[in-house]
């Protein structure tokens, strides 16, 4: 019946899904578009959100509108690190992961291309993390009530598929969320350089810009800058020693100005616990 009710009132953008262990998620549709739509000089292909395993190519992809929850319902799930996030994510069955990288910046283009939402930043009141990001603001589908709840300015969430170790960005070229677990990250199977810091050393928090990372991957997943159109940004963290740091974005209750759609940050192993850092699911049908 609500499944029924949510399709009809959000056309089919919003829908209540079943998962594991007689659970359901409320969850958010991005659909499908093209790289060139976000750039006329990008190539005509599918925004590699949109390419799966096997090269498949998903005519849609569906976020949780609300950072993963504890049992209650106004708290999210935070001090977990990247891989007890991909294990409860996994937990809930089917296509059910962690967000990707790719699936954040997806659902930011999506966001960012609706002028009277660009780029809109939640609240950042310094208090306990609430479900829709402390207060009522949201994240808002274009032209419509519904959307995606407190991803800016409630807390940093994990992005999986993209790792800094040492001086370079090592990730997943399209959305195979089903290649991002540890081993395979480590020995970078399936995983491609996406860039490389000239002159690391002493660039201890400096934007990813600012170490000479560039490149059309970086761009489309609002890492760096492109022209007239910088993405909001927090800190960068560059990896010391062979410590090989995660990526969160977002922004925190904490972050104040510098939380938004193009914030991130690199400060954590995959198995360190961060106290403002939680997650969000995706799934694919």
């Amino acid at each position: 019946m609500m499944e029924n009710i949510l399709d009809n009132l959000t056309d089919g953008k919003v829908r209540l899904m079943d998962a594991a262990h007689n659970k359901s998620v409320l969850m958010a549709k991005i659909p499908f578009f093209t790289c060139r739509q976000l750039n006329s000089i990008w190539e005509n292909q599918p925004f590699p959100a949109f390419v799966g395993p096997n090269e498949e190519i998903y005519d849609s992809i569906y976020i949780s509108i609300y950072q993963f929850p504890l049992q209650t319902r106004t708290e999210v799930d935070r001090n977990v690190s990247l891989e007890e996030a991909r294990a409860k994510a996994r937990a809930l069955g089917g296509s059910y992961h962690l967000l990707t990288a790719w699936e954040w910046a997806a659902m930011a283009w999506y966001f960012r291309t609706d002028l009277f939402w660009r780029n809109p930043r939640g609240y950042t009141e310094v208090s306990a993390p609430k479900m829709n990001g402390h207060g009522s603001f949201m994240y808002r589908v274009p032209q419509a009530w519904y959307g995606v709840w407190g991803i800016a300015g409630n807390l940093y969430e994990y992005c999986d598929g993209i790792e800094f170790r040492g001086d370079r960005l090592w990730g997943t070229p399209t959305n195979d969320w089903s290649k991002n677990n540890k081993s395979m990250s480590k020995n970078h199977d399936h995983w491609v350089e996406l860039g490389r810091a000239e002159n690391a050393d002493g660039y201890a928090n400096k934007k990813l810009d600012e170490v000479n990372l560039s490149g059309r991957p970086l761009e489309q997943l609002l890492l760096v800058s492109k022209s007239g159109d910088p993405p909001a940004g927090d800190t960068f963290y560059i990896p010391q020693g062979n410590n090989d740091l995660v990526l969160e974005r977002g922004g925190a209750y904490h972050s104040g100005s510098d939380a938004g759609l193009g914030c991130y940050r690199f400060r954590a192993t995959s198995e360190q616990r961060q106290l403002d850092a939680g997650f969000r699911v995706a799934c694919v049908l």
